[in-house]
């Protein structure tokens, strides 16, 4: 996020905007969150008990909200 805000300020002398997406905790292939799944379910489930909703990012949704939001 630091890295949007100094390029926003830099490209508004442009008119230009700059748009930073942080999804939060993602199931991805390679995520921390999928080692952590798969090699210590325990905690895993502790993490997962503080989610509201009970859900992670996925890839495929993210992609469609980028996508959505260009």
């Amino acid at each position: 996020m630091p890295h949007s805000s100094d390029l926003s300020q830099t490209l508004a002398l442009q008119d230009a905007r700059v748009n930073c997406i942080t999804p939060g905790r993602a199931m991805t292939e390679d995520s921390p969150w999928t080692e952590l799944k798969d090699n210590m379910a325990p905690l895993f489930e502790s993490r997962m008990a503080n989610i509201p909703m009970g859900l992670n990012a996925i890839g495929e949704k993210m992609a469609r909200a980028f996508v959505f939001g260009a």
